[in-house]
């Protein structure tokens, strides 16, 4: 039986990952978070991805949390942005957050891979409606403008590789 199945999910999960933590291990982590084969399992990640957030929402923890986060599907990540920001909406911290993977692996042309990360920075400005979320949806905005001057550079790189 899957430990995301047990009724003590929860607890068995937070002694996992807070020994992870302890011995900074937690890139360990994203291997329990990937198993998702049914709809029971999912629903339990989701349910403790949001109680390890609210936990840890102010504490120097949360870099770590997202940085394992950020390697995962934009649905977890969608999540753990929403989770976090309904609980602390300081910039500062947020701009510090590990939100997208930064490591990006193509056969040949980036460009998938930057419209991929260009896509869900735009699925974010939604959520950072409001004054309180000013500064968070400019640091967004900021970050697709420098993605789409990426994929020009590689537009223009390909081709001129052509010739």
């Amino acid at each position: 039986m899957s430990l995301w199945k047990m009724d003590r999910f929860m607890e068995i999960f937070d002694d996992i990952f807070y020994n992870l933590l302890k011995n900074k291990q937690l890139f360990v982590f994203t291997s329990l978070m990937k198993l998702r084969d049914d709809v029971l399992v999912k629903q339990n990640q989701f349910l403790w991805l949001e109680h390890i957030i609210v936990e840890n929402a102010f504490s120097d923890s949360i870099y770590l949390i997202f940085d394992f986060i950020s390697i995962l599907d934009e649905e977890v990540k969608m999540l753990a942005i929403k989770t976090f920001l309904s609980k602390n909406k300081d910039f500062d911290i947020f701009k510090k957050l590990s939100i997208s993977s930064h490591s990006w692996f193509s056969v040949g042309s980036l460009v998938p891979a930057f419209q991929k990360e260009i896509d869900f920075y735009e699925s974010l400005i939604p959520i950072l409606s409001g004054i309180d979320f000013l500064e968070h949806k400019k640091l967004i905005k900021e970050r697709i403008e420098r993605l789409e001057i990426s994929v020009e550079k590689e537009n223009i790189e390909q081709i001129t590789s052509v010739i």
